[in-house]
């Protein structure tokens, strides 16, 4: 079998969830030509993720993301990690998977 490249916690968020790192950023006084500097992306491509929801953050543009806007706010990042799990607890829960490991409950950020 093909060994796959593992993105780290980026692969685990949503479109939903990378917009929301993004409004963090330009909540925070960021516009958009200095969020795609961070990326290594073009302000059109920034453009694209606010105004198109076929477009969203890589991978990689959402491990800068995410790490920037926890530098900014960490309170609002927690909140949408927080329902980031909840999400995907439920989609879990929805297809009769209930408990991942025995004896351990996820608790929260």
């Amino acid at each position: 079998m093909k060994k796959l490249r593992w993105d780290g916690v980026a692969e685990r968020l949503s479109r939903t969830a990378r917009i929301e790192l993004l409004y963090v950023l330009l909540n925070a006084g960021f516009k958009r030509k200095d969020v795609a500097k961070l990326c290594g992306i073009t302000q059109a491509a920034v453009s694209h993720w606010i105004s198109s929801s076929l477009h969203h953050p890589s991978n990689v543009a959402t491990k800068v993301l995410l790490k920037t806007a926890w530098n900014q706010n960490s309170r609002v990042v927690k909140s949408i990690l927080q329902a980031e799990a909840n999400r995907f607890s439920h989609e879990l829960r929805k297809l009769g998977i209930k408990r991942l490991y025995r004896g351990v409950k996820f608790t929260g950020v």
